[in-house]
């Protein structure tokens, strides 16, 4: 769904959400392919060598046994060894992934060559993409706060098979913790990370809680970047700074060891992010050319809602169960200054 609001001073505002509905099942035959359905020394040693991964078979599978080009980062690699600002910068060192960056705040990965609505990001297995996305590059996928994600699984190639036409050159699955699991507390506890070349502060707090057969888990993440700077021959890159705060909640209860619900709520807003290269304030790369507008400011802010039904029937007709209803909505706000001082809110 499409909403544009206007009035007589030609100002825009767009917004998109949309519902989602999604079942999925599994139903193995034989010895099975999930990795915690085999068993023995061989499999101990498999699991140990090899993350599991859900996303490339939409089953729990060995990163050695899917028919993709695979990657897993977990959250040792997204906040202690890379760092990251965001999640398409976590992206950037992985080969057949390029990530185009115009500005802070702002990414959207190459993945095989294709980018904008030719490659899928999704959320807990919930997709961010909508039919409002734009062909090119794009900056939805920085309104997914890294800091609050467990592991990323990257699927490169196309999966249209198993996620629909958008799938074509990757599939990318952003995954939260599950409230309970093993190494929950550790997922959400307290983190802060400073950069003195933006002087930028990133704080991450949450909690995790669980009593009998239920448990939650509550986040926040506020981040603040100042103008990026350049070195001595440089200097200062003027309005590369912006805001974003995040916040994040999951609750998850066990009806049995097979059977479990999810409920989750997450929102992102992200304040004053410029996008500089258009603007007086850009400076010439290797002989690019500069902007000439007075302004050009993005504001976004995205909410997902959604609740998961996840169960292993074990019976002869599936081996698991996910249904999912989800509703998602996103809003950008456009404010420019054109060369002529003409001013528009898109």
């Amino acid at each position: 769904m499409t909403e544009i609001e206007g009035n007589a001073a030609g100002t825009m505002r767009r917004r998109a959400s949309h519902w989602g509905v999604g079942l999925a099942m599994a139903a193995l035959a034989g010895t099975g392919a999930a990795a915690e359905d085999t068993g023995g020394a061989d499999s101990d040693a498999d699991a140990a060598l090899a993350p599991v991964i859900v996303t490339a078979t939409r089953e729990q599978t060995s990163v050695w046994d899917v028919p993709y080009a695979v990657d897993v980062l977990d959250r040792e690699d997204l906040f202690y060894r890379r760092q990251v600002r965001t999640l398409p910068e976590a992206l950037m060192e992985l080969p057949g992934i390029m990530v185009q960056k115009t500005a802070h705040g702002q990414g959207s990965p190459y993945i095989r060559g294709f980018t904008g609505f030719r490659t899928l990001l999704m959320i807990d297995g919930i997709r961010l993409n909508n039919s409002v996305f734009r062909d090119g590059p794009n900056q939805y996928w920085a309104t997914v706060d890294v800091h609050s994600l467990s592991r990323l699984e990257v699927v490169r190639g196309p999966a249209s098979v198993l996620y629909g036409s958008d799938a074509i050159g990757g599939t990318v699955n952003a995954i939260t913790p599950l409230p309970g699991e093993p190494g929950a507390d550790e997922l959400v506890a307290t983190r802060y990370r400073y950069a003195s070349a933006e002087d930028s502060h990133v704080g991450r707090f949450g909690t995790s809680y669980g009593s009998g057969p239920w448990a939650m888990t509550l986040g926040a993440t506020w981040k603040d970047f100042d103008d990026l700077e350049g070195g001595d021959r440089r200097g200062t890159q003027k309005q590369t700074g912006y805001d974003e705060w995040g916040a994040d909640a999951k609750f998850a209860w066990n009806f049995s060891d097979d059977t479990q619900l999810v409920l989750a709520h997450q929102r992102v807003d992200i304040d004053d992010a410029w996008r500089s290269h258009r603007t007086i304030f850009s400076e010439s790369w290797h002989g690019t050319t500069l902007g000439n507008e007075q302004q050009r400011i993005l504001d976004q802010n995205r909410n997902l809602t959604y609740a998961q039904f996840r169960a292993r029937p074990g019976g002869w007709w599936a081996d698991s169960m996910l249904a999912s209803l989800s509703y998602h909505r996103q809003q950008e706000d456009r404010d420019r200054i054109r060369s002529n001082g003409r001013r528009d809110l898109q």
